[in-house]
């Protein structure tokens, strides 16, 4: 079983391991974790002497990320691609035949489609996040069990404001409609739109990838259907921008109704497509 924790880009792993007094010798529990979307278990190294590759089931999109608990031995085994660590085999042992063992463990999601992919307001922002432990007698396979995670992604989030707010957007920023007969002002012919960045507040831009390598530069992008094109939202201005606090569904209730301004951001909107920049987002 498992317990998300997507603020900070983890999953807490819980393994219950009963055999009921049966005679096993060797006991061990295998849990593979793959940094990647993939991998041929046959091209790597790693895999202890007798281990059957087929007999491991690699769960991607994770590494192990320690806070072991449980008076057990656990050994973290590099799989290695070349000379590139690409999997984490998680092996504990010590484990008793004759009372039922518990441990836990985290493991770190580093697959940015699901911890920084798209979410729309009235969708559902959920990925499932699984992982599976086998368990060996010495090189032998017994039996396995698989848990999975609702992991929420609340990176980003597009809503619709009222037209009521449409004079004065900065004091209705929190007044949300997810009726587009609400959001379009048929005067004008215009409907204001609100991005939630980041409600879960963590480090993107310092975040690692499967490769190891840190995100850096955000680019947040907004294509509006054909016949649509962005104007300024007030005179002078292409856009606001507000502090917020981040809620459970991914969107941002904004502090305050004055626009802020956020170091290192720049954009460029023309037409259909609005691009933003954040050199930080953290």
């Amino acid at each position: 079983s498992g317990v998300s924790n997507p603020a900070n880009q983890t999953i807490r792993w819980t393994v219950q391991v009963d055999v009921e007094n049966q005679a096993i010798p060797n006991m061990r529990v295998y849990d593979l974790l793959v940094y990647g979307n993939s991998i041929n278990l046959n091209t790597v190294t790693g895999i202890p002497s007798g281990i059957l590759t087929n007999e491991l089931t690699p769960r991607f999109g994770q590494k192990y990320a320690n806070n072991f608990s449980g008076a057990f031995t656990v050994n973290v085994i590099p799989i290695l691609q070349g000379a590139t660590r690409v999997a984490d085999l998680v092996e504990v042992t010590g484990l008793s035949t004759a009372v039922e063992n518990t441990f836990s463990f985290d493991s770190q999601v580093i697959d940015p489609n699901i911890f920084a992919g798209n979410s729309s307001f009235a969708g559902n922002p959920n990925r499932n996040v699984s992982n599976t432990a086998s368990l060996f007698s010495g090189t032998t396979r017994l039996n396995a069990a698989t848990g999975t995670v609702t992991y929420v992604n609340r990176m980003l989030v597009k809503a619709m404001l009222d037209r009521s707010t449409h004079a004065n957007p900065a004091a209705g920023v929190n007044t949300l409609t997810t009726d587009p007969s609400r959001g379009f002002n048929y005067i004008d012919k215009t409907a204001v739109f609100r991005i939630s960045v980041n409600a879960s507040g963590i480090d993107l831009t310092n975040t690692t990838n499967a490769d190891g390598l840190t995100l850096g530069t955000v680019t947040l992008t907004d294509t509006l259907p054909e016949g649509w094109e962005f104007v300024e939202i007030v005179n002078g201005e292409n856009y606001l921008i507000f502090e917020g606090t981040g809620q459970t569904n991914g969107s941002v209730t904004a502090s305050d109704t004055t626009p802020d301004t956020v170091t290192g951001l720049s954009s460029s909107i023309s037409g259909r497509t609005a691009t933003f920049t954040f050199d930080t987002l953290n």
